[in-house]
């Protein structure tokens, strides 16, 4: 039975395989515990509105800033994103402060190449 505001996807399960083990997870434990997990990391995120999609007949909007407490689903927390300068990058911390940043940070690994500035 599903509690009042959960979509039926949210609980379709996953299922996790691997040599000695099978796990079935929901979709909604899995967002819960991605949620839950800092990451120290800085990711350039060029859209501040999110991904509008449709799930089973049921219109969502998928985070594009990457600020939601709600990931992957947006929360509207990228209205304060709105004000940031085109050409600047910004990092939040957990309270939605904006702080600039470097644009260019030496010898940080991407998937294509390592950037040695």
């Amino acid at each position: 039975m599903r509690a009042a505001g959960e979509s039926a996807w949210q609980n379709m399960r996953i299922e996790l395989h691997s040599a000695n083990r099978q796990s079935t997870l929901t979709v909604k434990w899995v967002a819960k515990v991605i949620a839950r997990i800092d990451m120290a990391r800085i990711v350039k995120r060029l859209r501040n509105e999110p991904y509008p999609v449709t799930i089973g007949g049921e219109a969502k909007y998928i985070c594009g800033c990457g600020l939601s407490g709600n990931l992957p689903f947006c929360d509207g927390t990228h209205r304060i994103t709105l004000t940031e300068q085109a050409g600047k990058l910004y990092w939040y911390d957990a309270d939605n402060g904006r702080h600039e940043t470097a644009d260019v940070f030496p010898k940080v690994s991407t998937a294509a190449t390592t950037i040695n500035a």
